[in-house]
C-alpha cells in the first residue's frame, strides 16, 4: 500500500475538493436545483455528491497509516455493498419515473460507470478480505471511475443550470 500513498493522497485531494465546488455550486443554485421542479438537477447533484463522497472515503481508508489488508478489505466491501446498492436504487428510481429532457439511455449511461466502478472496488475489497492477494490497481480504477461519473454528473448539471436560469431570463 505504501507504493499507493501519493495516489491516494491526490485522489482523495482531488475528490474533496471537488466535493467542496459541488456544495458550493448546489448552495449558489438551490432553487434551481433542490426545487420541487427540478427532479433532473437534484438527481444530478445527488449522484456528483455520493461519487464524490465514496471517493473521498475510500482514499481515507487506503491511507490509514495502520489497517491491514484484510480489515480494508472487509471495510470496503461493506461500504462499497451499501453505496452501490443506494446507486441501483437511485438507477431503477430514475428509470420507473423518467424525467422530461432525460433520456433512459443517458441515465444508464451516467450510472454505468458509476455501478462499474463500485464493481471494481468490491472485487478488490474482496481479494484483500479473503487474503488473495493486493489489488490496488481495481481500487484505483474503481476509484477513478466514480471521480470521472461525478464530474460528468457535475457537467450536466452544470449545464442543467445554465439552462434554467436561461429560460428563466426570457
Amino acid at each position: 500500500m505504501q507504493a499507493w500513498q501519493n495516489f491516494y493522497e491526490m485522489l482523495g485531494g482531488a475528490g474533496a475538493t471537488l466535493l467542496g465546488l459541488l456544495f458550493v455550486s448546489v448552495s449558489m443554485n438551490a432553487q434551481i436545483i433542490l426545487g420541487s421542479t427540478h427532479m433532473q438537477s437534484r438527481r444530478l447533484a445527488e449522484q456528483a455528491f455520493q461519487n464524490y463522497l465514496a471517493v473521498l472515503v475510500v482514499a481515507l481508508l487506503v491511507s490509514l497509516p495502520t489497517i491491514g489488508h484484510e480489515s480494508l478489505g472487509y471495510t470496503l466491501l461493506s461500504i462499497t455493498a451499501i453505496w452501490s446498492g443506494w446507486a441501483l436504487v437511485r438507477l431503477v428510481s430514475t428509470l420507473r419515473n423518467p424525467i422530461i429532457g432525460d433520456t433512459r439511455r443517458n441515465v444508464v449511461r451516467r450510472y454505468l460507470a458509476t455501478i462499474g466502478g463500485f464493481g471494481l472496488i468490491a472485487y478488490a475489497a474482496t481479494s484483500l478480505a479473503f487474503g488473495k492477494g493486493d489489488q490496488n490497481t481495481f481500487i484505483a480504477v474503481g476509484a477513478m471511475l466514480l471521480l470521472i461519473s461525478a464530474t460528468i454528473a457535475s457537467w450536466e448539471l452544470l449545464t442543467k443550470v445554465a439552462e434554467d436560469k436561461f429560460r428563466a431570463e426570457k
